[in-house]
């Protein structure tokens, strides 16, 4: 009993010495249950080992490792940290935006098959192809190489599928609908994206469309890019704008670039719509105004038993426009007075004693004018102003004419009256006409440019409007020295200030 209890203590101590196993020769392991130590037999490789090593290279090309953030530099890390993150949660275009960030010089063999692999995953064939180009040309020790060569010759024939399809080859959409038309199951959904591409190519939109739709739940960002172009342009479902840019917006949510630059179109595009739809009301708008206002212009001209007999008048009517033709006299204040004759002496003055013989004395004046109405208030046109002087017996001509650009602001006072003020620029001539006698021949003128300014009144009444109306005329520049031997007779322009006074009669004529 003895012996059997120290033979127990003995075993326990062995086994719970950690080193114990260590202290075996090479070739042998310690036996717990012999107490001693055993050779190790030594098992044979498998007849499958080279296969499964083959196996194992293919498979890293459809699923290799994540990188690791310890084989990059601390700037590069985040976008390693936030790729492999996306991957795992299967946003792959996502993740290949950060894989992509890697400087060119830091990328890695292992980064070169994520990044390629995460394209393909994506939908993204055309843009892996250079991923597995460049991976080839930077390794051309790959142990891999050979396989490498005959995944990326594979993925090309699918990217020039993939596009001629889109570009309407049918033969092509044929070949991936053949391809892949049991791909809609547990395969990646790349593949299924595939066919759904070729059955739209063969225009059977809605098998398309129900795999786009479960593409796109399953978060793949071209499905839901598919799904928004149907929607669009009513194939296989019915057109809606709203539901295309749903889906659109997802697919730049998923990162899909050309989903986010269709979403930003199709908001130009509405606004675009909005606003020559905006556009097109406001002329419809102004058309049917303008189409109103010539009715109303219509009734109002046409005769009726109130009206018969009379037309509507006169510049003040502020729902007409037309031609404005007015008749005034007046009187011309003194003018000229220094307007000297060929002898140097001044006309005015030969007649002293006489106040009844004063030829630059007040005189009788005549206006003639011809206004557009431009609209309600503004009128734009000219005049003509003429006004006789006293003759002296050696004289044919006493007279000055005055030809202007006149503009007028009327604004009504009442319904029958209205004021105005008038602005006008133009050229005034003063001149005297001698017949040719023994002591006296030859003409006396003055030319000037002048500004003119005043107002008026009228009052209208049925067939007409009078009023008055008055003009201030103020001379800028004149022409008017003669010359007697070496000395010369010049006139100054304050002689040729002159305002005009009278009475004014109106007819308006409507377009």
């Amino acid at each position: 009993m003895k012996n059997r209890i120290f033979q127990i203590f003995i075993l326990l101590a062995l086994s719970a010495d950690p080193a114990h196993a260590s202290r075996c020769p090479k070739g042998t392991l310690f036996d717990k249950n012999k107490l001693r130590c055993v050779p190790v037999k030594i098992r044979k490789k498998s007849r499958n080992y080279a296969s499964l090593k083959n196996a194992s290279r293919k498979k890293s090309l459809v699923n290799p490792t994540l990188p690791k953030i310890s084989d990059y530099p601390h700037q590069s890390r985040k976008y390693i940290l936030r790729g492999n993150t996306f991957f795992e949660k299967k946003l792959y275009l996502r993740a290949a935006g950060m894989y992509q960030k890697i400087p060119e010089g830091k990328k890695k063999k292992t980064l070169y098959l994520i990044w390629g692999r995460t394209l393909v995953l994506a939908g993204e064939f055309s843009k892996a192809v250079p991923v597995y180009e460049n991976l080839i040309i930077n390794y051309p020790d790959l142990k891999e190489k050979k396989e490498i060569k005959t995944y990326y010759n594979k993925l090309s024939d699918i990217a020039m599928q993939e596009k001629s399809c889109r570009e309407g080859f049918i033969e092509d959409c044929r070949k991936l609908v053949k391809t892949y038309k049991d791909s809609c199951g547990n395969s990646p959904v790349n593949q299924c994206f595939l066919w759904a591409l070729g059955m739209e190519g063969l225009k059977s939109y809605n098998l398309a469309g129900e795999q786009y739709k479960q593409l796109c739940n399953r978060n793949f960002a071209h499905g839901c890019f598919a799904m928004g172009e149907l929607f669009f342009h009513g194939l296989g479902v019915d057109k809606s704008s709203s539901e295309a840019v749903v889906y659109l917006k997802k697919s730049c949510r998923l990162n899909l670039q050309k989903g986010c630059q269709k979403v930003i179109d199709l908001k130009k595009a509405k606004k675009e719509a909005q606003r020559k739809k905006e556009q097109a009301v406001a002329k419809d708008l102004k058309n049917a105004d303008q189409e109103t206002e010539k009715k109303i212009i219509k009734l109002e001209l046409e005769p009726t038993d109130d009206n018969k007999g009379k037309r509507p008048y006169p510049p003040y009517e502020k729902s007409l426009k037309g031609l404005m033709f007015e008749v005034s006299v007046g009187i011309n204040s003194e003018i000229g007075r220094d307007l000297y004759s060929t002898t140097g002496e001044s006309y005015c003055e030969q007649d002293k004693d006489d106040l009844l013989m004063d030829y630059c004395a007040p005189a009788t004046g005549f206006i003639l004018a011809g206004l557009m109405k431009l609209n309600k208030y503004f009128y734009v046109g000219g005049t003509i102003h003429y006004g006789g002087f006293l003759q002296q017996e050696s004289q044919k001509e006493n007279f000055l004419l005055s030809i202007n650009l006149e503009s007028r602001f009327y604004q009504w006072a009442s319904d029958n009256l209205g004021l105005y003020a008038l602005a006008g620029v133009g050229n005034l001539s003063r001149k005297i006409d001698d017949r040719e006698t023994e002591e006296t021949s030859g003409d006396t003128y003055m030319n000037a440019f002048n500004i003119s300014l005043g107002g008026g009144f009228s009052y209208k009444l049925q067939f007409v409007s009078l009023g008055l109306v008055f003009k201030a005329y103020q001379p800028i520049w004149i022409d008017n020295c003669i010359k007697k031997g070496e000395t010369s007779y010049c006139s100054e322009k304050g002689e040729f200030r002159h305002i005009y006074l009278g009475l004014t009669a109106s007819f308006y004529l409507p377009l």
